[in-house]
């Protein structure tokens, strides 16, 4: 699939993985300043083109330290500094330009939340509260489709503080649900995610 606008600020493109039989996802935000990637898959020359001519990326940001995933070409192609949280930064396997921290605010929108006990030291979650849309990497997978879940229990160090780490999510308001894996929640994003969280 090649790059989809989910919104007037959104962007998004999928491989499906055979092996786990969902899609990964990938983001393109727009904001006032210029554009944001997560987590970001191959695309197409075509769609690399596309979007060079929304604007100039300000970034690349990782949510956790096994979503690298095409970034070092992505830093290539725009010239754009990768991020990741500082907690991952150690472990990446590439080189990385910058860290957030948990609660930062980047370039006034995006709210960095660190999800706890997850997979990942730093795993993140990027809030922006104006789209009313959650980012998440490995923390909670959405599948499938219209439901969501955690990884399988072996993925954690501790299964059931994983569980507790999620309820970071509560209280936000979300009308879109955009997980790294799994399909994206576009509608009752909230109802959803409140009753998942609820259950944890």
């Amino acid at each position: 699939m090649g790059l989809k606008q989910i919104s007037s600020r959104v962007w998004m493109w999928q491989v499906f993985n055979e092996e786990r039989m969902y899609n990964f996802n990938s983001w393109c935000l727009k904001l006032d300043q210029g554009l944001v990637i997560i987590d970001p898959l191959r695309l197409e020359e075509e769609d690399l083109t596309r979007i060079a001519a929304l604007g100039p990326v300000l970034s690349i940001i990782i949510t956790n330290r096994d979503h690298r995933r095409q970034a070092w070409r992505f830093k290539q192609r725009f010239g754009a500094p990768i991020l990741c949280h500082q907690d991952d930064a150690a472990s990446m396997d590439i080189p990385v330009d910058g860290t957030f921290r948990n609660g930062e605010r980047l370039y006034d929108s995006l709210q960095v939340i660190q999800v706890p006990h997850s997979k990942s030291p730093g795993e993140s979650a990027i809030y922006w509260a104006d789209e009313k849309s959650l980012f998440v990497g490995d923390s909670i997978i959405a599948d499938p489709p219209g439901k969501l879940r955690l990884l399988p229990p072996y993925k954690y160090p501790d299964p059931d503080k994983a569980r507790e780490g999620v309820r970071v999510l509560k209280g936000l308001e979300v009308q879109r649900f955009l997980p790294g894996d799994g399909e994206p929640i576009l509608e009752s994003a909230q109802e959803v995610l409140g009753n998942f969280l609820a259950a944890s």
